[in-house]
């Protein structure tokens, strides 16, 4: 009795601190995992999915930083599972990844994401953790399915790529409107203002349950300057308080965000060249690297998985080149999405920080311009613009069927 009553003291006063920590930034580290059978699945694109994975990271730490949440997500691990079959949904597997020895091979990171089919139209299902986990169950880590081909937006301007931080905040105790949120508090001692609402645009806020239906540009959160007109809902609040506890669901920090990838545009061999370098050169290992941009839907916006090799000892790659065609075709599908084209580099112990954005680094590809078409004929009109270079009838190239134009007239006169 007297152990309780010491335990329960101590987790008071952790929830007493994270309300004091506040204003300093909390970071949960994320783990992927997936069913290995999707390594060579047609419908499934791996690259997609880590790049989506990567990416919803990035967006959901700009939003954060933005609307005032101290709170930053990092990748920590991504594998496959062998155990699951890839029939699984975000339901089931969800539910396995709290099972024998899947719960023990997915507890990495304070989050661990898997990737499965939708459920219908469940896209996402969250650890809906409650006000008395965070005393009886601090250092539990939370699991969450998210549907495959999703993480990278499904084209046009759509919130998609949000997806999993409205599943990570589900997993700290966010709930979609008022009702469900009343229920978070289930000690009476936790909040009951961590839901949606309608903000000042017009659109649902991040934990609303239409997520796909808010535009991307337009996504924001209740308690941030542009959603705080109903007091009672305030996500900004909420997660300030309960993140630093949330990020404690494993116990400290992995910090293993340490492979850097070089990319360089090769004019020369007419390549993008890619090189890894890791931290850890103690033994061999096989990284890989992912190579994807735009929205899923466009098919063709990923390359195949490569794999890099690495020697003991060895703590740079050797040079995968990759020609410059190849991927233009991902630059032609990304242009004009809300994503560009990224590489990332995963490793069994080492992971990359952030994504590479490889159409940041091109000087020679040119986005293709569908030209007009003539008003009179409805065929294109080459005055218009058109062809693989982007270009339109240059300024100079007017200016001398002027000149010419001119001195016929002069002749014929």
């Amino acid at each position: 009795m007297q152990l309780r009553t010491k335990t329960l003291i101590a987790l008071t006063l952790a929830h007493s601190l994270s309300v004091n920590a506040a204003g300093s930034t909390s970071t949960f580290e994320l783990s992927l995992f997936y069913p290995q059978p999707y390594e060579y699945d047609n419908s499934i694109n791996l690259s997609s999915e880590v790049v989506g994975f990567y990416r919803s990271i990035e967006v959901a730490n700009d939003l954060f930083e933005r609307k005032g949440v101290n709170l930053e997500l990092k990748p920590t691990h991504v594998a496959s599972v062998s155990s699951w079959t890839g029939t699984e949904n975000v339901q089931t597997g969800r539910s396995d990844m709290d099972t024998g020895a899947t719960a023990v091979e997915t507890n990495v990171g304070d989050m661990a994401i898997g990737l499965f089919l939708p459920n219908g139209g469940t896209i996402g299902y969250g650890d809906h953790r409650k006000s008395s986990h965070y005393t009886w169950y601090p250092n539990n880590i939370a699991k969450i399915g998210l549907a495959t081909n999703m993480t990278l937006g499904k084209g046009g301007d759509n919130s998609y790529p949000f997806v999993l931080s409205h599943e990570v905040l589900h997993s700290v105790g966010a709930m979609h409107d008022q009702a469900a949120a009343v229920r978070f508090n289930d000690d009476a001692s936790g909040r009951e203002d961590g839901y949606a609402r309608t903000c000042d645009n017009g659109y649902g806020s991040l934990m609303t349950s239409v997520i796909s239906t808010v535009p991307f540009a337009q996504m924001t959160i209740s308690g941030a300057s542009d959603c705080n007109t109903t007091p009672s809902a305030n996500m900004v609040g909420f997660t300030n308080q309960y993140a630093p506890l949330a990020a404690e669901f494993e116990v400290g920090s992995r910090n293993n965000q340490t492979i850097r990838l070089t990319v360089t545009e090769n004019i020369n061999d007419q390549t993008f060249d890619f090189v890894a370098q890791r931290n850890d050169t103690s033994a061999t290992e096989a990284m890989t690297l992912y190579i994807a941009g735009g929205a899923v839907y466009n098919g063709q916006n990923a390359l195949a998985p490569q794999s890099i090799e690495f020697t003991s000892g060895q703590a740079s790659s050797e040079i995968i080149k990759i020609d410059f065609n190849t991927v233009y075709g991902v630059f032609d599908q990304a242009h004009g999405e809300i994503n560009s084209t990224y590489a990332v580099v995963v490793g069994q112990n080492e992971v990359q920080n952030k994504l590479v954005d490889v159409t940041a680094i091109n000087t020679l590809w040119e986005p293709t311009i569908t030209p007009d078409p003539d008003p009179e004929t409805g065929t294109p009109n080459p005055d218009n613009g058109g062809g693989s270079s982007g270009g339109s009838t240059s300024l100079f190239s007017l200016l001398m069927l002027s000149c010419l134009y001119l001195v016929r007239r002069k002749i014929n006169k």
